[in-house]
């Protein structure tokens, strides 16, 4: 399927009378196909390509694939075919068409880059033709004869093209079509301003006639060809997203272990102060991006990697910690030590991508209302609950499980005992620029976390809790119904600094 939209299909191969489909196969007497036919576009060609296996495709469908696809096989045996013959006769072999092998094609017309031999020059003018900058509108209107649309139809350069579609038909081509799409010249989408049925030409849309042609591209582009909400470019299909994404951007992959897919960062920097707020990650300069699903993990690592440059006394003090034994039965937590994926996951998670799942963290603008729509509703009690399947369990000292600076540690266990995963005490705003900017990421991060009957359901408590007609408890208990417990921690850490009233603000 095309992501030009429903634009009308032209036709298949060359143009004027050359463009007209080949016949479909007729059916026998006794109902059966006949056999002359393609096997790629089971069609009953006129022209046969024919290579060094002696397996036949139709002339046409060979040109495609080698000229648009830079595919050399044989459809067939898998054969890679330096050179093939056309020809009309589908039972010719190639070794007669060349006998003496590839050293003698010099006598037949050819295409090099292709690897194509013609048994007829015009063939492969004909073929010749197909890799022009050729218009649509002309190639497939009813002209008298083809050396006329050859004449018409024909263009220099690409820039030539366009100028002529402009002026001649008040019509427009698509950059990214273009460039992307796997069509001839002749093939490609053409855009009018207004509602306009051609008879012969891809004209796509429907639009009023008062619209312009640049708002009809716009228009054509924001439903056929994805964006990158960072970037603000557009690409030619899901599949051209995706890999832009896993390239330029970032992801987090303790979110993508416990299901929520597809939620990326514009830069590192965004995606660290994701994992300062959400997870557990090592403060040491020298562990810059290392972060765990769990407090004991990241104790582990600081025992096994940071305990030598502390003094003794805060070692002991270290080592007596706080244990939740949910994190040892947590059948992610091993895995979650490791930011590696088997190939087959990483290609599910690429055929189960569509534009419209992405979250671009931090803009405000995501494709999704909320980060964790996708996600069936256990998954979602799961990774929401986690600090609170933790409250309460017991508690052993382990003398010598893990260590950490006393500072990282009292941090550590802070917020695994938090009734909110990750609240902490942040610094008030120095000015009103920097509350501006806070408050406007602050909402970007609420509207991200729910979705916005319960952003607003939120609001009107807020405005309870500031009046004073709601207590602090009650008001963190309606967030953390509204936001769940993996993010009402760093939203309600936040929205407390932003208080302008001190008293409300030390009572959250």
């Amino acid at each position: 399927a095309e992501s030009g939209g429903g634009g009308a299909q032209g036709a298949a191969h060359a143009g004027g009378e050359e463009s007209a489909a080949p016949k479909r196969a007729e059916q026998t007497e006794d109902g059966g196909a006949d056999d002359a036919v393609c096997v790629v576009c089971a069609d009953t060609p006129e022209l046969w390509a024919v290579g060094a296996c002696n397996h036949r495709v139709c002339a046409f469908c060979a040109h495609r694939m080698r000229y648009l696809y830079a595919d050399k096989q044989c459809v067939m045996c898998k054969s890679e075919l330096a050179h093939i013959v056309v020809t009309p006769s589908r039972h010719a072999d190639y070794a007669e068409l060349v006998p003496d092998g590839d050293s003698a094609s010099a006598h037949l017309p050819s295409d090099k880059q292709l690897g194509m031999l013609y048994s007829d020059r015009r063939y492969a003018e004909r073929f010749k033709r197909l890799r022009g900058f050729e218009c649509s509108q002309c190639v497939n209107s009813a002209l008298p004869d083809e050396s006329e649309v050859a004449a018409v139809g024909s263009h220099a350069s690409l820039a030539k093209l366009r100028a002529h579609v402009r002026d001649a038909h008040s019509l427009t081509l698509c950059d990214i079509c273009v460039k992307f799409r796997k069509a001839y010249f002749r093939e490609q989408f053409l855009f009018a301003p207004s509602s306009s049925t051609l008879e012969h030409g891809r004209v796509q849309g429907s639009v009023d006639s008062n619209t312009s042609n640049a708002e009809h591209i716009k228009k054509h582009i924001r439903e056929a060809h994805p964006i990158c909400k960072f970037c603000r470019m557009n690409f030619y299909d899901s599949d051209a997203l995706y890999e832009h994404l896993q390239r330029e951007h970032f992801s987090c992959f303790i979110c993508e272990r416990h299901g929520i897919l597809y939620q990326y960062y514009q830069d590192y920097r965004r995606l660290e102060q994701h994992y300062r707020a959400e997870h557990f990650m090592c403060q040491e300069p020298a562990c810059r991006g290392v972060v765990f699903d769990t407090a004991l993990d990241l104790q582990i690592h600081h025992k096994q990697n940071h305990e030598g440059a502390q003094p003794s006394s805060s070692r002991r003090q270290a080592n007596r910690i706080r244990v939740n034994l949910a994190d040892l039965h947590d059948p992610s937590a091993t895995s979650s030590r490791r930011n590696d994926i088997s190939s087959e996951e990483r290609e599910r998670r690429r055929r189960g991508f569509d534009s419209s799942d992405v979250v671009y963290a931090g803009t405000g603008d995501s494709a999704r209302t909320s980060r964790e729509t996708q996600q069936p509703a256990s998954l979602q009690q799961e990774h929401r609950g986690h600090a609170a399947q933790t409250r309460g369990v017991s508690e052993r000292q382990l003398p010598a499980a893990a260590s950490t600076a006393s500072g990282n540690l009292s941090e550590v266990q802070d917020r695994t005992n938090s009734v909110a995963v990750g609240f902490r005490i942040l610094g008030v705003p120095g000015n009103d620029a920097e509350l501006r900017e806070r408050n406007r990421i602050l909402l970007d991060k609420m509207r991200s976390a729910c979705d916005a009957a319960d952003f607003e359901r939120f609001r009107g408590v807020s405005g309870d809790f500031r009046a004073g007609a709601l207590p602090a408890e009650a008001y963190l208990k309606e967030a953390i119904a509204i936001f769940g417990r993996r993010d009402v921690g760093s939203i309600m850490s936040e929205l407390a600094a932003l208080l302008p009233d001190e008293h409300t603000r030390n009572a959250l």
